[in-house]
């Protein structure tokens, strides 16, 4: 009742006396800065709010707001009014002094049993100072958000729930822990328009899957619902259903905070950049989102068009009040593969002196490794630069009716495209636009273009709508000439969108050079440029695969991580057994803990926080109840046993436990795992246990972490509590250094019949090899019930030489799929395993062919089902195997037929 009255008193106050007299702005600069651009107003404006380190609100009388956001705009700072129409938390408020603190006098503070962190103070406040007095300094005084948030990040908070009708503080929240260098979870409850309870379940949702707990019985009572049980693994996050590459192609990505949707179909987002006036445009290519890519292809590799760029360009500048591209350079091919997205990114700079703005156009590949759009990948690379204006110049094709003119001469275009394949120019369907062309008598060419039916929403101009109305030129053009490709653009205005057929005028300007002036069939403008420069193809930059191609393999490798400095108080570490040597001693008792339950009863008889981590030594652990040694055989399987359940034990206890849902269970084992080559391992036994936790690490994200130390001298206490300071599940202490496992490229790239045929290329024959005509060789096994039994050796069924059936086809193997059924097998656990073969599928190339074969040919790329597949070659019907898809090694290909062929 006391907190409804204090906010209905203060508001009557605001309405009768502050109402009318001022307002309110938020700056996008941090305090520092607007206290500097401010102080020139002698007092009229005050900073309202401290909201985080990039935004500050500024409040006072309406004239200086005004001046002020007219100064942020020629500073090209962004500034934006608050919706009131009163000045807060300034000199205004005073005039409401006496009539505030009176209406509140009698507010009587309570014991609260939350700590509360108030925005006057910046820190924690005790409840008797919340009394009338207060509630008028929180109306008076500066709202010192960023001060307060910090400070509660300080006392270990890490989840943040606005409640309100609409959030309006999570920016701020995130802005300040990213700057503060913590990782923080910001929600919040009700959204302007959708305030309803679907919406309230959904934040609480939200709100639970980071860990806060919520009471769903509560909100359910007197419903009927009923509990259902969910998988006990984690959820994979994979999406199945096959994607529509229109909708692809256009979607929007997610947007972070102070970034704008362009509705571009290539440009995603737009962020302003503080300070300077640009913007940043980010977006993301791929073949799967942007399927229709793979129709412009340039010696076999997919090149994004020129005009794909452009359009780009053409979209960052009309955000930025730029409607014309006075000039673009295409310094360096932009090259997609089958596997690996780019991402793209247009820096537009601020307004120069003369008006314009430069714009550069980056991308990188990203690592096939990663499905994060913000993980690290290759090196940036310029792809683009380009100058934009504001100047859109004139239309100098306006009263031009007739079409085609009079006097021109239709050119025949048959047979175009071949030519340009011979070249090494490969166009698709949607690229092969180009359906009329005509020649004026002073050489300028008239074209008709159109494109099937696709949709161009997203698009100023469909990239292959205008890359087709090019191809007029190379009509034209002799051999020599026709495979040249534009790189620079000139005068570029964009004078009308959603163009779905053109007529094109270009007239030439130079050697391989010419304008363009393109309508639609109404002879309306949709597109001019006053000049575009062709040069012949870089035969050195598209011809071979890049060094880091789809075909690149990649390996697990142990890798130096930089362990973070520890600052301030140590990190509580509890030990279980006695402390063991090298490990942290137990916090905050002395003495170590016999085990988790032991734990348990010190915490809740102290009344004692629990540990951020518990350690459990495994390094010289053997089976209960054995003296088994881990030098021998049989020992080291004992042992293994033995150390595989106690972890499994302790990894049941752990997560049965309530007391320790925030703290992490560390396993400790000593030379587990290989980090070096040649390293001994001497607690191999304890290898099973990285494996069983490794799968609860899965299922349980953040509640165990596995630490291998190889050598006594490496464990020290130091040198633990800087592994965990990593904040990695897995780690290894080498001497002074701590490692983490990382996907590294592998060392050696694959041979060339491992390459995946080239996109928009049909797959070229491969050549067969020596080994694949030499003797028939077979991996067998002896029947001994063990691996060790397997052998690759020569086979008596020579499958390289017999004469094929009229429908057989002979298959040199290349990779074969490996099935759970091909280990029963050797190990004799599979139903007449002696008579049983192994291999079930698998890929490789096509050596010779049955007289009545017609759906493969002697060169072609294969897989397909089959039996006793692990040898040099087999004889199958051709009704088993297909071809290889596009894109797809022979490894890829292998691992499918049994599932989907």
């Amino acid at each position: 009742a006391d907190g409804a009255r204090v906010v209905a008193l203060r508001s009557r106050a605001i309405a009768a006396e502050l109402a009318g007299h001022g307002g309110m702005v938020a700056v996008e600069q941090p305090v520092a800065e607007v206290e500097g651009i401010i102080s020139c107003y002698k007092g009229e404006l005050t900073v309202a709010a401290v909201n985080s380190p990039a935004t500050t609100v500024v409040s006072g009388g309406t004239e200086a707001l005004d001046d002020l956001m007219a100064q942020c705009e020629k500073r090209g700072i962004r500034s934006r009014r608050i919706p009131v129409d009163y000045a807060s938390h300034c000199a205004q408020v005073e005039t409401v002094r006496a009539q505030v603190e009176k209406a509140v006098a009698d507010v009587e503070p309570r014991p609260t049993r939350i700590p509360f962190f108030s925005t006057v103070t910046g820190g924690e406040l005790a409840h008797t100072e919340l009394d009338g007095t207060y509630w008028y300094r929180n109306l008076r005084s500066t709202v010192r958000f960023e001060k307060t948030v910090r400070a509660l990040l300080d006392a270990g908070f890490r989840r943040f729930v606005e409640a309100g009708a609409h959030p309006v503080l999570t920016t701020g929240v995130q802005i300040t822990a990213e700057d503060h260098g913590t990782d923080v979870t910001v929600t919040g409850t009700l959204r302007r328009d959708d305030g309803g309870r679907p919406r309230l379940m959904r934040s609480l949702a939200e709100a639970f899957v980071t860990g806060v707990p919520v009471r769903w019985a509560r909100s359910y009572e007197g419903r009927p619902v009923r509990r259902v049980e969910l998988p006990t693994y984690a959820f994979q996050h994979k999406r199945y259903w096959i994607a529509d590459g229109g909708a692809a192609g256009r979607r929007t990505p997610l947007h972070q905070e102070g970034a704008e949707a362009t509705g571009h179909a290539l440009l995603g987002s737009a962020v302003p950049l503080p300070g300077t006036g640009g913007a940043l445009f980010t977006g993301r290519l791929s073949l799967r989102d942007q399927p229709w890519l793979r129709d412009h292809a340039v010696r076999g590799r997919v090149l994004v068009p020129g005009t794909a760029l452009l359009d780009m360009v053409l979209r960052a500048g009309d955000v930025v009040g730029c409607d014309r591209v006075e000039e673009l350079i295409l310094e360096t091919p932009l090259l997609l593969d089958a596997s690996r997205p780019a991402q793209v990114q247009v820096l537009v700079a601020g307004v120069a002196e003369d008006g314009s703005r430069t714009a550069e156009l980056h991308a990188r590949v990203q690592d096939r490794a990663s499905h994060d759009s913000a993980s690290q990948g290759t090196e940036w690379v310029r792809h683009a630069r380009a100058t934009l204006v504001s100047d859109a110049g004139t239309w100098e094709g306006a009263g031009r009716q007739v079409w085609p003119p009079a006097d021109a001469q239709p050119v025949d275009i048959s047979g175009l495209y071949e030519r340009l394949h011979e070249q090494g120019l490969t166009y698709g369907e949607l690229f092969q636009g180009l359906t009329q062309v005509w020649r004026g008598p002073r050489g300028e060419l008239f074209a008709e273009v159109s494109v099937p039916e696709t949709d161009v929403t997203g698009f100023g101009l469909h990239p292959a709508l205008l890359d087709a109305a090019l191809h007029a030129w190379p009509a034209c053009a002799d051999d020599e000439a026709i495979g040249r490709l534009p790189f620079l653009w000139t005068g570029v205005t964009l004078h009308a969108t959603g163009a779905t057929r053109l007529r094109a005028t270009l007239v030439p300007t130079g050697e391989g050079a010419y304008s363009v002036q393109a309508t639609d069939s109404m002879g309306l403008p949709v597109l001019s440029a006053d000049g575009i420069l062709t040069r012949p193809l870089d035969e050195a930059r598209l011809a071979a695969p890049p060094e880091d191609g789809v075909a690149a393999a990649y390996r697990v490798a142990w890798t130096r991580v930089p362990a973070p400095t520890q600052d301030g108080e140590a990190p509580r570490v509890a030990v279980l057994g006695d402390t063991a040597e090298g490990l942290p001693g137990p916090h905050p008792d002395p003495t170590g803990y016999a085990d988790l339950q032991a734990l348990e009863a010190h915490l809740t008889g102290g009344g004692l926080p629990a540990p951020g981590h518990v350690l459990v030594d495994l390094r010289t652990d053997v089976s209960p109840g054995t003296n088994a040694s881990p030098d021998t055989d049989e020992g080291m399987a004992t042992a293994a046993e033995g150390i595989a359940l106690r972890a499994l034990e302790l990894v049941q206890q752990w997560l049965a436990s309530e007391h320790f849902t925030e703290s992490r269970l560390v396993l400790v084992t000593g030379g587990a795992v290989q980090v070096h080559g040649g390293e001994r391992l001497d607690h191999l036994a304890a290898a099973p246990v990285w494996g069983l936790v490794r799968s609860a690490q899965t299922e349980h994200p953040g509640r165990f972490v596995l630490l291998d130390v190889l050598d006594r001298t490496d464990a020290t206490p130091d040198s633990v509590l800087r592994a965990l300071a990593a904040g990695e599940p897995q780690l290894a202490v080498r001497g002074a250094d701590v490692h983490a496992p990382r996907l590294v490229r592998a060392e050696e790239p694959p041979t060339p019949e491992h390459r995946p045929a080239p996109a928009g290329e049909r797959a070229e024959p491969v050549q067969a090899r020596d080994e694949d005509l030499a003797g028939e060789r077979r991996l067998a096994h002896a029947g001994n019930g063990t691996l060790e039994g397997i052998v690759w050796g020569s086979s008596s069924e020579d499958q390289g030489s017999r004469t094929l059936g009229e429908h057989e086809v002979r298959i040199a193997i290349r990779a074969v799929g490996l099935n759970f059924r091909d280990v029963l097998i050797p190990l004799g656990m599979y139903p007449d395993a002696e008579n049983a073969r192994m291999g079930s599928e698998g890929a490789g190339v096509v050596t010779g062919i049955g007289s009545g074969v017609a759906g493969v040919a002697v060169g072609d790329r294969v897989m397909g089902v089959w039996q006793d597949g692990f040898r040099s070659s087999v004889v199958v019907d051709e009704r088993v195997v297909v071809a290889i898809p596009q894109g797809w090694s022979f490894v890829e290909a292998a691992s499918v037929p049994v599932a989907f062929v």
